[in-house]
């Protein structure tokens, strides 16, 4: 990955959590001469749910340092983080984004919650943001240009159904960059991680949304599990969590095929 991370990690276990500051990843942008370029951000939703700015900042930035050809992203939701990912990657950079059918676990919930209440119950939280994106639909991928259509594989299905040969036949290869930001219940983080290694490429970074959340703390459990095994990296300040798997020593669930396409 980025040459100031190898070096932060070098002295490191090969695996539990660390924690850098964001000015690692904005130190390698700087020493590419990319500090200066602008990123492109649609300016976010208000809804609760959404990526925060920074950590879309962040996500932005990552982007740009693993310079994939592919992208795999799990919870398509309104499209905002998608959006960012279009928007900052490289012309030839396919990205496949993975979310429910439109409707398909539309409720009878009403969107008149409090926010407290939002905050406090994460399964009524998930209930809402389904029901909110049924209403309202990926919005953020409304006026793409030509060439993002084309770079852009919407799936409609459930990531915990969805077959890894598949998907990386619709990307024409394994995928260097994945963003999982999916369902947040562990069955489904723990089975969107599963399908994330398997579809990955040898260098490839996954990226995991909601680490350190209130609401949703079994991404943190999760996590704080397999750094047992494998190394995470957090980033300070965001919400944002990483596993490089050039890296990662520790190569049990990867030891089929050539993954370095």
């Amino acid at each position: 990955m980025i040459d100031s991370l190898k070096d932060y990690l070098h002295d490191k276990p090969d695996n539990g959590l660390s924690t850098i500051k964001p000015r690692v990843l904005l130190t390698y942008l700087e020493n590419t001469n990319q500090i200066d370029e602008l990123v492109a951000m649609p300016f976010p939703p208000s809804i609760l749910g959404s990526i925060p700015v920074f950590d879309a900042l962040m996500l932005a930035g990552i982007v740009r340092v693993v310079k994939s050809k592919r992208v795999l992203e799990f919870g398509t939701f309104l499209g905002y983080s998608t959006r960012i990912i279009l928007e900052n990657s490289h012309d030839n950079c396919d990205i496949v984004t993975i979310d429910l059918p439109h409707g398909a676990e539309q409720g009878n919930l009403s969107l008149e919650v409090t926010e407290s209440a939002l905050h406090s119950n994460p399964s009524l939280n998930d209930d809402f943001l389904r029901q909110y994106q049924f209403i309202n639909g990926p919005r953020f991928l409304n006026n793409l240009s030509d060439d993002q259509i084309k770079r852009l594989h919407l799936v409609k299905a459930d990531s915990r159904k969805v077959d890894a040969t598949e998907l990386v036949e619709k990307a024409g290869g394994y995928f260097d960059l994945i963003f999982i930001d999916g369902g947040h219940d562990m069955e489904t983080i723990s089975s969107d991680t599963a399908l994330a290694i398997q579809v990955a490429s040898k260098n490839a970074t996954i990226v995991w949304h909601d680490y350190g959340s209130t609401i949703h703390t079994s991404v943190t459990d999760f996590l704080m599990g397999m750094s047992a095994s494998k190394r995470i990296i957090a980033i300070a300040g965001t919400l944002l969590a990483m596993c490089h798997l050039g890296l990662d020593p520790i190569r049990d669930a990867r030891t089929k095929g050539d993954r370095t396409t």
